[in-house]
Order: C-alpha cells, then sequence, then structure tokens
C-alpha cells in the first residue's frame, strides 16, 4: 500500500501538545492511509505533482513508468518522458499550475528504466493538497493498443507479399498530394512501372522465385527514392511511384537510375539466376489536370510506348 503522507509540514511538532488536535492528525493520517489504499486500486496510474516534483504516486503509476512509487517521490513526471514529448508535457503542465488548463487525452513516449519505449495518454488537472496548488496527473499505457493500430495500418495499407503500399492507400496518397499541387502551384510527378516479360520469369523458375524477384525490385525501388515518396503495387507485377516536389526531368534520372538499378539484379533459383527489367512510363501534373488520374494515365501511355520500343527503357509524357 502506499503512503498518502505529503512531504513534511511540521504539523506532528506544532499539535503534540495539544489532545484535540492530535486526534484530528489521527484522523487525517487514517483518510489519507484509507485513500491510499483506495488509489491503489485504480487501474491508471496516479501521481500528485506540485511544481519541482512528485509527492504522492500509486502503485499503477510505478508499474507503468517501471520503478517502485516511493522512488517516484521526489522525482519530475519529465524525466521519464522522451524528448520533444517533454516539452509539449512541461508546457501544458504550466498552464495547467498557473492557469488552471484542464488537459485531457495527451499522448506522450516514455523510456522505462530497462529502456523500453511505452505511449501513455495522460490527463491533468489543478486541485488544492492541503491548501497548496498541486497538479493531480491520470495516465494509462496504450503501448499495446497503439501497436495493435499501427499492425491494423499496416494490414490495410500495405501489400503483404512487398510492404509496398497498396492500391488503396497509393491513390488516397496520390490525392492528397494532387490537392497540394493545386493549392501551392507545386511540382508533382508519376511514375508507372512494369517489370518485363515477368510471365516468363514465373514460368521458367517457378513462382516462389517470381516472388523473390517482386520483393528484390521493390526493395532496389526504396533504396533509390526519397523518404516524401511514394511507392504503391498496382497490382501483380505493376508498380506506381510518387514523386512530391519533383519536376519531370528530376523524374526521368531517378526512372533512369532504378531502371539500371533493377537491370543488375539476379535473383538465386535452382537452374542459376532469374534476371529481369522493367519499364518506367513517367509524368508531371498540369494545371489543367482534374485529378491524379489524369496524370496516371499519361504515365500509363508513356509505359505503354517503353514497352513497344523494345522494353528495358524510360519514356515521358508532360
Amino acid at each position: 500500500m502506499v503512503d498518502l503522507q505529503p512531504n513534511a509540514t511540521g504539523i506532528e511538532d506544532l499539535f503534540a501538545t495539544d489532545p484535540e488536535a492530535q486526534r484530528t492528525q489521527d484522523q487525517l493520517l487514517m483518510t489519507r492511509i484509507t485513500l491510499g489504499a483506495f488509489l491503489d486500486l485504480i487501474p491508471v496510474g496516479l501521481v500528485i505533482h506540485q511544481r519541482h516534483a512528485i509527492i504522492f504516486a500509486n502503485s499503477e503509476a510505478g508499474s507503468i513508468i517501471g520503478i517502485s512509487p516511493h522512488e517516484l517521490i521526489g522525482r519530475h513526471l519529465f524525466d521519464f518522458i522522451n524528448g520533444d514529448d517533454a516539452e509539449i508535457v512541461h508546457d501544458k503542465f504550466n498552464q495547467c499550475f498557473d492557469h488552471a488548463l484542464t488537459v485531457r487525452s495527451l499522448e506522450v513516449r516514455l523510456t522505462d528504466p530497462d529502456n523500453q519505449k511505452r505511449v501513455i495518454q495522460i490527463s491533468m488537472s489543478r486541485l488544492f493538497w492541503e491548501g497548496l496548488p498541486v497538479i493531480n496527473i491520470v495516465f494509462s499505457d496504450i503501448t499495446l493498443l497503439k501497436r495493435k493500430e499501427y499492425e491494423l495500418f499496416i494490414l490495410s495499407t500495405t501489400d503483404s507479399l512487398t510492404g509496398a503500399y497498396n492500391r488503396r492507400y497509393f491513390m488516397d496518397a496520390a490525392a492528397r498530394e494532387f490537392k497540394k499541387f493545386q493549392r501551392y502551384n507545386t511540382q508533382l510527378s508519376l511514375m508507372v512501372m512494369d517489370i518485363d516479360l515477368f510471365k516468363r520469369v514465373n514460368d521458367t523458375f517457378g513462382h516462389a522465385v517470381g516472388d523473390d524477384a517482386i520483393k528484390a525490385f521493390v526493395r532496389a525501388a526504396l533504396g533509390d527514392l526519397r523518404e516524401e515518396d511514394v511507392l504503391g503495387r498496382m497490382g501483380g507485377e505493376e508498380f506506381a511511384v510518387l514523386l512530391p516536389q519533383t519536376g519531370l526531368e528530376s523524374a526521368k534520372l531517378i526512372a533512369e537510375r532504378l531502371r539500371l538499378r533493377v537491370a543488375e539484379l539476379a535473383i538465386a533459383a535452382n537452374d542459376g539466376y532469374a534476371r529481369f527489367t522493367v519499364s518506367i512510363g513517367i509524368s508531371q501534373a498540369a494545371p489543367g489536370d482534374s485529378s491524379i488520374e489524369a496524370g496516371l494515365n499519361r504515365a500509363d501511355r508513356a509505359l505503354y510506348r517503353a514497352k513497344a520500343a523494345g522494353r528495358n527503357q524510360v519514356m515521358a509524357e508532360g
């Protein structure tokens, strides 16, 4: 059970000779003990915080942070919160302390003493503890919930074989970038790519090697693309890339570099190595386009020209 005793107040010495005051003090102590036992049953972390230090922590607070509640006394909650999140919590804490701002459901990252990363959700409000202002901070560990959310996001947005984004996510991301292009008059280019004669790879080496070829292609593409670029598997051996803040000439350089990289790939197979090439069509979003589909259609036409010209080529249509 956690001792709900705040920092020493000197009350014991002050009223030691007054029996009535002593009885009142004893009753107050029993109330603290009872309340502390009750707060230990709450399935969320709870700390009572003066401006510079914690003066009470329940058992769940210690469990979430990773040290005993008694060890939390005298520490600051900011000691356990990561980097930029600590600054945000510190700002909210001061607003809460100075202006009685109530903070609800603030998500922050925490590192426990074993260097385990967690995500906690914090709410805080000001109250008065024996006449002094303190901050009541309630928090819960939502790490598993956030992990499940991320897993569901991955399942719903990525291709299970390659890890590239799926068609639905790619089209949603492309539509968002197209709105930015329209609003801010930025550059936006698109690439549509198709692995050449992929059926021959499957027929010659088997579908397992074909799957390895597709995965190797995606790794090569991601190795050449920037963090802000979006790679999507549109179906089968067809892929598309969204290139924000990129003009047509720069897109050509990116595509050509990727084409050369893919031509060097060799996928281990029972009878040697499977090799393949890629054809790429490029376009740039234009002011007259009504949607991102217009740019994708131009990139598709450029891709067909690359195929018709002998494959393993990059073609562009402005």
